[in-house]
């Protein structure tokens, strides 16, 4: 079993050009809150007390507000994306950042709510089996334009467990 010691990777750094406003995506409210402290506080209820947050657009607002709302225990360092090169070079900024220890990694517009919090069930499987969780939402290729996928999208289906 896995030692419990786990950092997080937050992407902050997107412009949220879809939502048309002068406020970066991770501050735009929900509930009354910006998105990435819903995030934060989850982070927080599963005991991650290292963050790395990468900023980019308007970084020094998310810093800013970050610096005084998260959750008081988490430890939080911010890394700038300096040229918008996509998430997995955001992951890469944040994993160089964060160093060896097992990684959370966290959009804070992509919120997990059931009966159990999504970020706790994912750490949990990870706790208990030791192997890598990926967490998969499905998106109707209907909807994938509005929610921001772009590009080619290949559908494959198949039943549930097969390879």
């Amino acid at each position: 079993m896995p030692e419990r010691r786990l950092s997080a990777v937050v992407l902050a750094a997107g412009e949220g050009t879809r939502m048309r406003s002068e406020r970066p995506k991770p501050l735009h409210l929900l509930c009354g809150r910006p998105m990435i402290l819903h995030v934060l506080d989850a982070m927080a209820e599963v005991d991650v007390r290292r963050v790395v947050v990468v900023v980019g657009h308007r970084g020094e607002w998310v810093t800013k507000t970050l610096v005084q709302l998260a959750p008081p225990a988490m430890r939080i360092e911010f890394v700038e994306q300096p040229i918008a090169a996509g998430l997995m070079d955001a992951v890469r900024l944040g994993r160089d950042f964060a160093g060896h220890a097992p990684l959370a990694v966290a959009l804070p517009d992509n919120l997990f709510v059931g009966d159990a919090p999504g970020l706790a069930q994912v750490i949990e499987s990870y706790y208990r089996t030791g192997l890598n969780v990926v967490a998969v939402v499905e998106l109707f290729l209907a909807d994938a334009s509005r929610r921001g996928a772009t590009g080619a999208v290949t559908v494959r289906q198949r039943p549930l467990g097969a390879s």
